[in-house]
C-alpha cells in the first residue's frame, strides 16, 4: 500500500521500543504514540496513512476503547485494521474491544512472529474489506424481524471468531485467515430464516411438527441465498466459508443433525466451529420462551450433549471459558437497566 505506516499506540516505552523495532525490521514504516489522545490526532493528520493501528487498552489521558469508538465513529468512510494488545487474563477487556470495534488481539509479551502475521493479514483483509461492510444487511434485515435473532448474529460473530483463531492456532488449518473467514460466515448462518414467516421466529412456545420442518428449512433456504454467488466466484474462500456455514451449522459430529444428516468431519470445520458457537449463545441468550442459562449451567448442558460437537471445538470453549464468560458479562453489562 502506497505511503502505509503502522500507529503503534502504548505508554509503556519500552513496548514501543520493542514492537516498533519489530514494525521497521518488517519493512514497514511505523509512528509511535504513548497516548490515544496524541494517536487520534496523528490519524487525523492523515487517516488513509494508518491503515494498520497496534494499540494497548490501559493508557492515560484517552484509553484504547476511547481510541477505538473514536476511531470508528470519526472516520466512516476509513476503515483502519486495529489490533489491541492485552495482558494475561484481560479477557473481559479484550471482548470490550471487539465489541467496540477492533479486528484482533494480541497477547503481551508481543512475539516478533505473530506480529508480523498479524499485520499481514490485517493488510490482506483491507482489500476485501466490502464483504465486512454488507455484513450489516443481513443482520439488519433480521433486526427487523427478529430482536434475539439480530443480537444473536453480533454476539455469535465474536464467539466464533475467538473459537476458529484458538483452533487455528493450536492446529494446523492451512490458512493464516480462516477464523476471519469464520468472523464473517458466522452472520450469515441463519439468514435463511429471512424467507421465514415473521410469527415463526417470534413463537414464545414448543413448535408443531409441520413449524418444526419448516425452521430446519433455514439451512436450505440460506444455501440457496448464497449459491448462485458461489457458483459464480467459486475461487472466494469467503463466499465459500458462508455457504458452508448456512448450509451445514446446524449438523452434528454424531450424525443426529440437518439437514443432511452428515457426522464427523464430513462436516465442514467452519460449520463445526460455528455450530458450538451457536448454541452456546443460544443457550447464555433470553430466548422468547425461556430466560438464559448461567455460564456454568450452559457448560454442563454441552457436556451433556458432548457427543453431538467436534470435540476439540468444544474443548476449546471450555479451556477459553474465561473469554467466554466475558462476553457473557460483557452483554449483560451493555443491556439497560441490569
Amino acid at each position: 500500500m502506497e505511503n502505509f505506516a503502522v500507529l503503534l499506540v502504548d505508554d509503556d516505552k519500552l513496548t514501543l521500543r520493542v514492537v516498533g523495532q519489530y514494525i521497521e525490521k518488517f519493512g514497514y514504516e511505523v509512528r509511535t504514540t504513548g497516548d490515544g489522545r496524541e494517536a487520534i490526532e496523528c490519524f487525523e493528520e492523515d487517516p488513509h496513512r494508518y491503515r494498520i493501528i497496534i494499540t494497548d487498552l490501559a493508557m492515560p489521558e484517552m484509553d484504547g476503547f476511547d481510541l477505538i469508538r473514536a476511531i470508528r465513529n470519526r472516520s466512516p468512510y476509513v476503515y483502519p485494521y486495529i489490533i489491541v494488545l492485552s495482558g494475561h487474563g484481560e479477557e473481559e477487556f479484550v471482548v470490550k474491544a471487539l465489541k467496540l470495534g477492533a479486528d484482533n488481539f494480541l497477547e503481551k509479551p508481543v512475539s516478533a512472529g505473530k506480529l508480523a502475521a498479524y499485520i499481514e493479514s490485517g493488510l490482506q483483509k483491507l482489500t476485501w474489506l466490502t464483504l465486512d461492510v454488507l455484513l450489516e444487511l443481513p443482520m439488519k434485515i433480521l433486526e427487523f424481524q427478529d430482536e434475539y435473532t439480530g443480537k444473536h448474529v453480533r454476539d455469535i460473530r465474536i464467539i466464533a471468531f475467538l473459537l476458529a483463531k484458538a483452533y487455528s492456532e493450536r492446529y494446523d488449518v492451512g490458512d493464516p485467515h480462516f477464523p476471519e473467514y469464520v468472523q464473517i460466515a458466522s452472520a450469515f448462518h441463519d439468514i435463511g430464516k429471512i424467507v421465514l414467516p415473521d410469527g415463526l421466529l417470534k413463537k414464545a412456545g414448543p413448535y408443531t411438527q409441520e413449524e418444526r420442518r419448516m425452521m430446519e428449512h433455514h439451512t436450505l433456504y440460506g444455501a440457496r441465498l448464497l449459491e448462485e454467488a458461489v457458483a459464480r466466484h467459486p475461487e472466494n474462500r469467503i463466499l465459500r466459508t458462508c455457504y458452508e456455514v448456512a448450509l451445514f451449522h446446524h449438523e452434528r459430529w454424531d450424525g443426529s443433525g440437518y439437514p443432511y444428516g452428515l457426522r464427523g468431519e464430513e462436516i465442514p470445520l467452519a460449520a463445526r466451529i460455528v455450530a458450538v458457537a451457536d448454541v452456546f449463545n443460544a443457550l447464555t441468550s433470553n430466548r422468547h420462551y425461556r430466560s438464559a442459562y448461567l455460564l456454568e449451567e450452559a457448560l454442563a448442558i454441552l457436556e451433556r450433549e458432548k457427543e453431538r460437537y467436534d470435540p476439540r471445538v468444544l474443548s476449546l470453549l471450555f479451556e477459553y471459558r474465561n473469554f467466554f464468560d466475558a462476553i457473557k458479562r460483557r452483554r449483560r453489562a451493555d443491556q439497560p437497566g441490569t
